[in-house]
């Protein structure tokens, strides 16, 4: 190792993947590339933060386990006067016939233009959803119902389950 001193709580970037107890490398803005030591398990590109004088580094954000969702799917669908529907894992369907409908834990929509939402019936209750806001539905839903309220819109449409 160089005889840089690193600051703790210098923040840098692991430019490997750094098991516990193992020597690795990170990239420091103010000092360039540097070997450390991982004081627990760092992912390569993970940003790292110096814990100890003695160049000892762990996770600066630590990763948040997630739920795992095998199927995604996205949409860029045209807004209209008329209530329209959308099929979860349409688009993914069709840029892989390997993929199946399915249904999604998760929703995220985004318009450019005020408009109304539904999930799964286009009887159930509906969501009014302002202009270019982002709306997260954590439910399962297999379809949803959209509609413009004044003006078409641009909506766009993210998809896991």
């Amino acid at each position: 190792m160089s005889k840089v001193e690193l600051k703790v709580l210098t923040h840098g970037i692991a430019l490997e993947e750094i098991l516990q107890n193992q020597e690795g490398i990170c990239y420091f803005p103010e000092h360039g590339e540097l070997t450390v030591k991982a004081l627990e398990y760092i992912t390569a590109y993970q940003e790292v933060i110096v814990a100890t004088g003695k160049r000892q580094v762990k996770a600066a954000y630590p990763w948040v386990q997630s739920p795992v969702y095998n199927q995604d799917d996205y949409a860029l669908l045209a807004t209209g006067p008329t209530q329209l529907r959308y099929v979860i894992g349409t688009n993914a369907f069709a840029a892989d016939p390997n993929v199946s409908l399915f249904e999604a834990k998760s929703v995220t929509v985004f318009c450019t233009q005020a408009f109304l939402l539904r999930f799964n019936s286009q009887t159930r209750v509906q969501h009014t959803i302002p202009a270019n806001t982002y709306f997260t539905y954590n439910r399962r839903c297999a379809e949803i119902y959209y509609q413009q309220v004044a003006l078409p819109g641009v909506l766009q449409v993210w998809a896991e389950g």
